[in-house]
């Protein structure tokens, strides 16, 4: 029988690399949400576990990772009246927890030139946990987006598993939408003149999903779901590469 190092070695050599697979590769598939609510470049990207479970995470193309932008504070008060902060699940089961669809805002991330963007659920489930280590260190939002810097852990309804993610891109469609941008702004003459009709296209908010004041979600039930993250033997990831990169210690409290 095959080693756990063999499997690897064998997965590496599918992915047409010398190295040995990522935690990420071997153990979540990314998903992406493209233009969230309409917003030019404010992609979402959701990584799910092989246990269903699924962390919420800034795209690599967020304007948040670009720029030069440094993130001042992220906020999980989403309202005067709702805080992901007050979430409370309990127990192996996963009992509690509030309820999200894919239009619920997580958290608002401001920027220290201003600038602020809202990140939401992108899939419908539990929220399980939020990252309260970005309160006292923002910064991981850019610097580890994809590990410590991770918004929020939600948790799909059992029979929603497989079909959840299905209004999102793959990472392949993904990179041709980041394709077609960069190649669509090479196009842009060098004083910036576009027609207006893909100006106003670019700047037209989706008509679709409800708006960020409609929010802390529930659907009156504290459903009992399968407690998945137990029974997988990495679902406490100790560490993680960030594509490619140096392997960092990974605070997914899942």
């Amino acid at each position: 029988m095959e080693s756990r190092a063999g499997d690897a070695n064998r997965d590496a050599r599918d992915l047409g690399s010398s190295r040995p697979p990522t935690v990420l590769e071997r153990y979540f598939t990314r998903y992406y949400k493209t233009d969230m609510k309409g917003k030019a470049c404010e992609d979402h990207c959701v990584l799910q576990h092989s246990n269903r479970i699924c962390v919420i995470t800034v795209a690599e193309s967020h304007p948040v990772l670009g720029g030069g932008r440094d993130v001042a504070a992220v906020d999980y008060q989403i309202s005067a009246g709702c805080s992901r902060l007050d979430n409370r699940v309990s127990g192996k089961s996963k009992r509690g927890g509030q309820f999200l669809t894919e239009f619920s805002p997580l958290c608002r991330i401001t920027c220290t030139n201003g600038e602020q963007y809202t990140i939401y659920s992108c899939i419908r489930g539990r929220l399980v946990e939020v990252n309260e280590n970005l309160i006292a260190n923002p910064h991981l939002v850019r610097d580890k987006p994809s590990c410590e810097g991770y918004i929020a852990v939600v948790l799909p309804k059992f029979e929603e598993s497989k079909s959840v993610t299905s209004g999102l891109c793959d990472h392949a469609e993904y990179l041709r939408v980041v394709a077609t941008r960069a190649a669509a702004a090479a196009a842009v003459p060098a004083d910036g003149d576009v027609t207006a009709g893909s100006a106003a296209a670019a700047a037209t908010p989706s008509a679709d999903g409800p708006t960020d004041d409609e929010v802390c979600e529930t659907d009156g039930a504290k459903t009992e779901v399968q407690d998945v993250v137990s029974q997988s033997d990495v679902s406490k990831p100790d560490a993680c590469t960030v594509d490619g990169g140096e392997i960092d210690t990974c605070k997914i409290g899942v």
